[in-house]
């Protein structure tokens, strides 16, 4: 028994062709309602056939019962978002400092146009959750997949 590894032409994937990456340090919100994080970045696929891996980094700090959740757009385009504002949450007496990891693979771009993926987030409780406590800092990476 064991795993079985796949060659990347049977797994669906390609190449890389390009990254793209952004460091945020200024978000910050209060909000129960789903808020622009300005994490933001564009990406411009060198073929139609390529697809997008989406790699978002979010440093946090979380009070007891409180969480958030997170949504993500193209091109103003809602491609993907957590099943509540809770999806991460903080059920210990203290608050948790911390970094939550997100990864989206986007099969539908079919373009070759500059193309901007955002980020927006939405917290469970309203002013118990903040991020980039002290300036710590969250990331945004976009790889380009080419086709095999």
């Amino acid at each position: 028994t064991g795993s079985t590894i796949l060659a990347p032409a049977e797994a669906g994937g390609g190449k890389i062709g390009q990254i793209v990456e952004t460091n945020y340090t200024t978000f910050a919100t209060n909000s129960t309602s789903t808020f622009n994080t300005n994490m933001a970045r564009t990406i411009t696929p060198s073929a139609t056939s390529s697809n997008v891996l989406m790699m978002v980094s979010i440093q946090t700090r979380i009070a007891n019962a409180k969480g958030y959740g997170v949504q993500f757009n193209r091109a103003g385009t809602q491609v993907f978002a957590s099943q509540g504002s809770y999806e991460i949450f903080n059920n210990n007496a203290q608050d948790i400092y911390g970094r939550n990891d997100w990864i989206f693979y986007d099969t539908g771009i079919s373009t070759t146009s500059a193309t901007e993926y955002t980020v927006f987030v939405k917290t469970d409780g309203g002013g118990n959750v903040k991020f980039q406590n002290n300036n710590d800092v969250s990331k945004i990476f976009l790889w380009e997949i080419l086709a095999w």
